[in-house]
């Protein structure tokens, strides 16, 4: 892929991932955030690899920031997009989009990033216990899980092939 096209890309999916994340999330069982923007960063990581998926994210977690603050910067989830667009490019950069590949690439992004590292940000960040946390995070990743995984699932489904020819 030439490099023009990896940077428009990239800024498509840096895009979509800032419209998703401001006009298509919404609070699950009051306090757990559920939002579409984990379809662009798979995608994105899926079409352009680990790194650049990584950078997307991290660069979209910043620029999110800069265009709607909701309350304090903090780096610790800038490097928790950047982890997540790592762990989606390492399982689905030229790789077969099989339901068990979405699967270790959604359930390894929501133990490692969504359970472990971002309990402990909120801990940093809010004092909250970590087993208080832990508790709630474990009470809906798994229906958090499951969603994401069967809406990329289904993306790359039915539209697997206009997706391979944007990766040409």
């Amino acid at each position: 892929m030439k490099k023009t096209k990896i940077i428009t890309l990239a800024a498509l999916f840096m895009a979509l991932i800032l419209i998703m994340r401001t006009f298509a999330t919404f609070f699950l069982f009051g306090s757990t955030k559920f939002g579409f923007s984990f379809v662009p960063e798979a995608l994105g990581s899926a079409i352009l690899g680990p790194f650049i998926g990584g950078a997307v994210g991290g660069l979209s977690d910043i620029v999110g920031f800069l265009i709607k603050q909701d309350g304090t910067y903090f780096p610790g989830f800038t490097i928790s997009s950047i982890l997540k667009g790592l762990i989606y490019g390492l399982f689905l950069f030229k790789r077969p989009k099989s339901l068990r590949n979405i699967a270790a690439a959604i359930l390894s992004a929501a133990v490692l990033v969504d359970l472990a590292i971002n309990s402990i940000w909120i801990n940093m960040l809010y004092g909250t216990k970590m087993s208080v946390v832990f508790l709630s995070k474990i009470a809906t990743l798994p229906i958090y899980a499951s969603l994401q995984i069967m809406i990329i699932y289904a993306m790359f489904k039915y539209l697997g092939k206009e997706i391979a020819k944007i990766s040409e």
